[in-house]
């Protein structure tokens, strides 16, 4: 593997960092023999940083993000959130912790959220569960999330399954903003919709980040959504990072194959920092 530069920290990396892996390694059984999704890997999470997590199918980029949340248990090496091994903790206090400061967008809206649950009901689950707002308070914040995800607080009634796909994944980062969380990670965020409504999508992303200081770790396949939502581009390939320097850095100057291989497959969206 390429020994990578030093990547010279932003003003939002200085401090503590929140997720900061060390050494992970994670390997899966298969038919053929145990499969190493993740192979010595090490990275940082700062307070108001934006990190992109690219690769093909299969390169490890998920399992390192699930690995940081406590989703996936590593082989072997430690993940430290705000200093404490998160694999030390039961997987009670572990839950209870990383889900008060930590929260993910999945791919898929329709498989992610409930269909036979209201709108309302998706975005109060994760308050009433972890106790993050007053009962009395809950519908309040509800519409005040929804409508921060540009959608009409009537639809709080509605079914899941009454919504489209754009609208499912507003709701799901309404969901995710729910217990105001530090970090959100967004897990292929747009690639079960439609190009006409993945700009939209990322656009909102953006601005929230900027609205509430929030930590973003972004795993995509497609470098010109990284390039647009990230400071840092973190490359993977077969469990390695192969690259990492500032998103503007590889963007403009690739140093791997693979890197210049993601950056010419991948379609051009239409985006704008609004």
């Amino acid at each position: 593997m390429t020994t990578q530069p030093v990547v010279t920290p932003t003003p939002t990396q200085v401090g503590k960092p929140i997720f900061d892996a060390r050494n992970l390694v994670v390997t899966y059984a298969s038919k053929h023999g145990p499969v190493t999704a993740l192979d010595d890997v090490s990275l940082s999470v700062h307070p108001g940083q934006a990190i992109g997590l690219i690769g093909e199918s299969g390169s490890g980029k998920t399992t390192l993000a699930r690995s940081l949340l406590g989703l996936i248990t590593p082989n072997s090496g430690r993940v430290l959130y705000r200093g404490r091994d998160v694999y030390a903790m039961s997987q009670t206090a572990r839950f209870r912790t990383l889900s008060r400061d930590a929260s993910i967008v999945f791919q898929d809206p329709r498989s992610s959220l409930n269909p036979r649950l209201t709108i309302g009901s998706v975005i109060a689950d994760p308050m009433r569960v972890l106790g993050t707002c007053p009962r009395r308070e809950i519908k309040e914040r509800v519409q005040a999330l929804l409508d921060s995800v540009g959608l009409s607080v009537s639809i709080a009634s509605r079914p899941v399954r009454a919504l489209s796909g754009g609208q499912l994944q507003r709701v799901a980062i309404a969901r995710a903003l729910a217990v105001e969380p530090s970090v959100i990670v967004a897990d292929e965020p747009t690639s079960a919709l439609d190009m006409s409504i993945q700009g939209e999508v990322l656009n909102l992303l953006q601005r929230l980040r900027r609205e509430h200081d929030l930590a973003l770790i972004i795993v995509s396949h497609d470098m010109r959504v990284i390039r647009f939502m990230t400071d840092i581009t973190v490359v993977m390939n077969h469990g390695k990072i192969v690259e990492r320097n500032s998103t503007d850095d590889i963007y403009e100057h690739p140093r791997e194959d693979y890197t210049r291989s993601l950056m010419s497959a991948t379609p051009r969206l239409e985006l704008n920092d609004d």
